[in-house]
């Protein structure tokens, strides 16, 4: 079992963004080892970070809509990070004055990260948050719709919860979604990347806000993806901000990098 709180910090939160006091940026999450820890005790509301525990810091992977009650706040520990054991873990939004507030929080039993390296395979986690509250996804301003990995069953979303949501095709099972080796990228597919052959992004034309694809590196090489570009798109690294016309998947990056398409900004963020 684990407990979720959303924080009386979060709540404030929420409403100052709600009221264009602050602007939604939800930017981190912080892991740590709390010795003694209960992970089914109540968590008090006013809580903050365990500073003394902390073990490891990790960007905001997304932010996105389940739907108008329910946003996932979402993080990826990949194979290149670790080594820590954790038990504890919050989301952190950073506000206009560069403060930081805790927003929500979760206690786990003790869960063990390890790295890759030479002789050693590392483990792969993803983590999200699930915040169900009343128009919480207007009131952070939350338009783009999560991902299959973000919503699974899992510590905070339930197999009849998820069953339960009316979602279309962008919302699939993680586990009904395998990896498919393909010439060219396609919406809604996960891509296994085998050669160093370009690929191309779907056109946008017809694109709706928050549709997505992904790829991950199975084969060694490097192979470019490159948008369509009929209507000059680009690319965005949501951990930077950084803009480019094309993305290097790297060897050693053994991360699923999940591209989804920004129709504000004509941007597809990873």
């Amino acid at each position: 079992m684990s407990k979720l709180q959303i924080t009386n910090a979060g709540l404030s939160y929420k409403d100052a963004v709600f009221a264009a006091k602050q602007t939604q940026n939800i930017s981190h999450f912080v892991f740590a080892h709390v010795p003694g820890l209960d992970e089914n005790a109540d968590i008090d509301p006013n809580t903050t970070v365990p500073e003394q525990y902390v073990v490891h810091t990790q960007p905001v992977q997304a932010v996105t809509r389940i739907d108008s009650n329910a946003v996932a706040l979402s993080t990826v520990l990949g194979h290149e990070v670790g080594d820590f054991d954790y038990n504890w873990y919050g989301a952190l939004a950073t506000l206009q004055d560069n403060s930081q507030v805790l927003v929500a929080v979760a206690q786990t039993a003790l869960q063990s990260k390890h790295k890759s390296v030479p002789g050693r395979n590392g483990n792969y986690s993803a983590k999200s948050i699930i915040w169900r509250s009343q128009g919480i996804a207007d009131e952070l301003n939350i338009t783009v719709a999560a991902l299959p990995w973000q919503v699974q069953e899992g510590e905070f979303v339930s197999q009849n919860e998820f069953d339960g949501h009316l979602h279309d095709n962008r919302y699939v099972r993680h586990s009904s979604l395998p990896f498919i080796n393909a010439d060219a990228l396609a919406l809604y597919r996960r891509h296994k990347l085998t050669d160093g052959i370009a690929k191309t992004a779907p056109a946008v034309a017809t694109l709706a806000d928050g549709d997505w694809f992904s790829v991950k590196n199975f084969g060694g090489l490097e192979p470019v993806l490159h948008p369509e570009g009929a209507a000059g798109e680009k690319f965005k690294r949501v951990s930077d901000n950084q803009v480019a016309p094309f993305v290097k998947v790297l060897s050693y990056d053994l991360r699923e990098l999940v591209f989804v398409y920004n129709k504000t900004t004509n941007l597809w963020e990873f």
